[in-house]
């Protein structure tokens, strides 16, 4: 997908006290169908899984989902969404 705007929702320190890595957080909006263009092997492999954001908080409870960021990223993207 194309973004034709990008909103920023946060930015934080994925370890703080362990390390410096940084990241931020955005909301693609106003998508756009586009070709798919794999970077390299491991994303020749990749699957894309569309998951409804009503769905995230149980799989987020369930254990299905347990990276931090994409739980930073997902739970935000639904309230400024309103979902």
């Amino acid at each position: 997908m194309h973004a034709d705007r990008l909103e920023k929702l946060a930015e934080f320190f994925n370890s703080p006290g362990f390390c410096d890595e940084h990241s931020h957080v955005y909301l693609a909006l106003d998508l756009e169908p586009t070709a798919a263009s794999a970077q390299g092997i491991e994303e020749e492999h990749m699957t894309i899984e569309r998951v409804p954001l009503a769905q995230v908080p149980a799989m987020i409870a369930s254990g299905e989902i347990r990276d931090a960021k994409t739980i930073i990223g997902l739970c935000l993207a639904r309230e400024r969404l309103g979902r």
